[in-house]
């Protein structure tokens, strides 16, 4: 959802910590970005050491 121009809301999950298991690819990592996006801090953990 996209706010009108000058618009500004607060991030969803601000002060919140959130942690993705099989953050690395796939839905994860759609996860992952989603939830920086709205303003949390993430850890996140994956199989493949290449990805991510």
């Amino acid at each position: 959802m996209t706010s009108p121009p000058g618009v500004t809301r607060p991030a969803l999950l601000a002060d919140t910590v959130v942690l993705v298991s099989g953050g690395s690819q796939g839905v994860g990592a759609g996860v992952v970005r989603a939830a920086v996006r709205e303003g949390a801090q993430v850890a996140f953990t994956g199989r493949r050491p290449d990805v991510g």
